[in-house]
C-alpha cells in the first residue's frame, strides 16, 4: 500500500522536465491533497457532531440572553447563575470547534514525513546569506496558499451547506447590552 501511495505522490513531482517546476508542482499537489483530506475530515466531523454542537451553541445564546435579562432586572444572583451556565456552554462549544478545526491539519505530518524520506537532502540556497532552506520552507507557504485558494474557490462556487437543523424555528439571536438600553426619546 505504501509503495502505491509513494508512486502516486512522486508522479506529481515527475510531471515536468524542469526539476524546480516539477518540485513546486508536486508540492502544490501534495498540499492540495492534504487540504482536501483535512477539509473532508472536518466536514464529516461537522456532520457527525452537528446536533451536539448546535445544542451547546443554543444553550450558550439562551443562557447569555437570560443573564442579560437578569441584569436588566438588577437580579445579581440570577445574572451570576445564568452567566456561569453561558460560560460553560461557550467553553464546550469553543473547544469542540477548536478540536474539529485541528482535524484539518492531520494529513500534514504524514505529508512532511513522506517529503522527508524523498527530499531530505534537497536544499534551496538563500541568496547572499550562505544559508539554505529545506523542503519545509516550500511546503508551509504552499500549504497556506492552497488553503487560501480553496476557501476562495469555495466562495466563488457559492458552496453553502444545507440547513441541517431540521427545525422550523429560527435560532435565538444573541442579545447585546445595547438591547437593554431604553429607546431614546425623540421630540417632535
Amino acid at each position: 500500500m505504501i509503495y502505491y501511495i509513494d508512486m502516486l505522490l512522486i508522479s506529481f513531482y515527475r510531471a515536468f522536465q524542469t526539476p524546480i517546476i516539477g518540485y513546486l508542482f508536486g508540492t502544490f499537489c501534495l498540499c492540495l491533497l492534504c487540504v482536501l483530506v483535512g477539509r473532508g475530515t472536518y466536514g464529516l466531523l461537522s456532520l457527525w457532531n452537528h446536533q451536539w454542537l448546535d445544542t451547546h451553541h443554543r444553550a450558550m445564546i439562551r443562557m447569555h440572553n437570560l443573564s442579560l435579562k437578569a441584569l436588566s432586572f438588577k437580579n445579581k444572583n440570577a445574572y451570576k447563575a445564568c452567566n456561569k451556565e453561558a460560560n460553560e456552554a461557550f467553553g464546550r462549544f469553543f473547544f469542540s470547534q477548536m478540536a474539529m478545526g485541528m482535524s484539518m491539519l492531520w494529513p500534514v505530518p504524514f505529508a512532511l514525513a513522506w517529503m522527508d524520506l524523498r527530499f531530505a537532502a534537497v536544499t534551496f540556497p538563500v541568496w547572499g546569506t550562505g544559508h539554505s532552506l529545506g523542503y519545509l520552507a516550500t511546503f508551509i507557504p504552499l500549504f497556506i496558499l492552497v488553503n487560501i485558494l480553496f476557501v476562495a474557490a469555495k466562495r466563488k462556487l457559492q458552496v453553502v451547506p444545507a440547513d441541517r437543523r431540521g427545525e422550523d424555528s429560527p435560532p435565538e439571536e444573541m442579545m447585546t447590552l445595547a438591547d437593554l438600553m431604553p429607546e431614546p426619546v425623540t421630540r417632535k
